[in-house]
């Protein structure tokens, strides 16, 4: 990260910019999951964020603006997925952390922004990795979209100073949805999941 940094200070004199994108899925039943799949995708998709933040946010403070982009999922939102138990809780302590992140950062002129994509053509799936035998995979009820739409909707948050961007309309919904009722709400991804 400091090799990073140091890089793009000397090519372009400062950093405004840092998108923390790092993501590892890991699928499988949650007792088929090992300790070791669990590590990996803290340090991953977690503590990939805090090393970047502690290299990069000093330099964005002292010139009392830039912005971090951190990106999260869906699957830190709600789950509608049983399949990948690290992903999901990695992804969630992502949305705390930039909600935090933003609570300190944000009056001291730099921007957060908490980027939750849904299903998006990327190649993240070449480094699914599976643990014993999982069902049919769940994604989420939301349809596939461009990586460069995404990159549009992320260069207007940025400029728009928005803290949290689904990549989906659809998302807002269900999140109100499960905040006004999350008994009801997880009791009814269950019937879903598992008719009686």
């Amino acid at each position: 990260m400091r090799k990073l940094r140091d890089a793009a200070v000397t090519r372009f004199g400062r950093v405004d910019i840092v998108m923390n994108n790092a993501g590892i899925i890991m699928l499988g039943a949650p007792q088929d999951i090992p300790v070791e799949a669990w590590r990996r995708a803290l340090d991953v998709n977690v503590l990939s964020v805090a090393r970047s933040i502690r290299v990069f946010l000093p330099g964005l403070l002292a010139q009392g603006r830039g912005h971090v982009v951190n990106t999260a999922s869906t699957s830190g939102l709600w789950a509608y997925s049983d399949d990948r138990l690290p992903y999901a809780a990695s992804k969630a302590a992502v949305i705390a952390l930039s909600e935090s992140l933003a609570l300190y950062a944000v009056p001291r002129g730099v921007g957060v922004t908490c980027l939750c994509p849904g299903p998006v053509r990327t190649n993240i799936a070449e480094q699914v990795r599976v643990f014993g035998t999982p069902g049919p995979i769940q994604p989420p009820p939301l349809p596939l979209i461009d990586a460069a739409d995404v990159g549009a909707q992320v260069v207007a948050a940025i400029r728009n100073g928005t803290f949290f961007l689904p990549t989906h309309d659809e998302v807002r919904g269900i999140v109100r949805e499960r905040g006004a009722d999350p008994e009801g709400f997880l009791a009814a991804l269950i019937k879903e999941r598992h008719p009686a």
